[in-house]
């Protein structure tokens, strides 16, 4: 009985991994080679394919014979997206992004290696960034990643394997991202002075649960010649005092773990 609902519970991850890949791929892709990137039994992956196809979160092309997402993936996700915890959140980064001028966005953690953004405010301007809802990125990276580390409980050495996993433009140092994930941690927020993606500045914090996991990070962007590092600071305490706000809001019990 147990083997059978570990297997059930196997399943049930492989299927959101199954899912989760597809819409970060940015083309159809076939059978064997999802169960190879993801390391899926074949003939599993191919039952969880043919189930999420007839469900209508995957839809299959007859003559490709390749999958990719479908429009079910939108009837899952728009219940949530109503619900009042999420219109908190979006008005706080609507008001961020005002602030300061910035783009926001909200990042949330997505299995053991990904970060995906659930929601953007862009700043009212002509020159933005190209970011989506949806798209993903590496756990680990940018500032939003070394929030994650710093919530985390990964050794240094657990750390430092994540770490060489991870693609950065402007990599620093193993030894300079340990000490900005230590400083993240009496902080309260990180900063990514263009290490992730050149001339782009980044500040994040996480918005934490009662067991101390980060829930999901509120990050900002911004072109580098924007702020300093002093300016930076500041925002970080900001959007420190925010995500503090968050968690002890009521309305927000559900989406960070807390029992009513």
């Amino acid at each position: 009985m147990a083997k059978s609902k570990e297997n059930g519970i196997r399943s049930v991850r492989n299927a959101l991994r199954i899912s989760r890949y597809l819409n970060a791929c940015q083309e159809p892709v076939g059978a064997n080679r999802i169960a190879i990137d993801l390391g899926i039994n074949a003939s599993s992956c191919f039952r969880l394919l043919k189930t999420l196809t007839s469900e209508c979160v995957l839809v299959f092309n007859e003559r490709s014979k390749k999958y990719s997402p479908a429009m079910g993936l939108i009837e899952l996700a728009r219940g949530a997206l109503y619900r009042l915890e999420y219109k908190i959140l979006r008005t706080e980064i609507e008001e961020l992004s005002k602030k300061f001028d910035t783009t926001t966005v909200v990042m949330f953690p997505v299995g053991r290696e990904r970060a995906i953004i659930t929601d953007v405010v862009e700043r009212d301007s002509p020159l933005r960034f190209k970011i989506d809802v949806g798209q993903d990125f590496q756990l680990f990276v940018g500032a939003f990643g070394r929030c994650f580390a710093a919530c985390s409980d990964l050794t240094k050495d657990a750390l430092r394997t994540e770490f060489e996993k991870t693609q950065w433009e402007d990599a620093p140092s193993f030894e300079d991202y340990f000490a900005q994930v230590e400083q993240a941690k009496k902080d309260g927020f990180a900063i990514d002075m263009g290490n992730h993606i050149r001339g782009v500045v980044k500040v994040s914090t996480c918005v934490q649960g009662p067991d101390g996991r980060p829930r999901f990070a509120l990050s900002i962007l911004a072109f580098a010649t924007r702020f300093s590092k002093k300016e930076c600071r500041q925002i970080g305490l900001d959007l420190k005092h925010r995500a503090e706000l968050l968690e002890a809001n009521d309305a927000m019990r559900s989406m960070i773990g807390i029992g009513r």
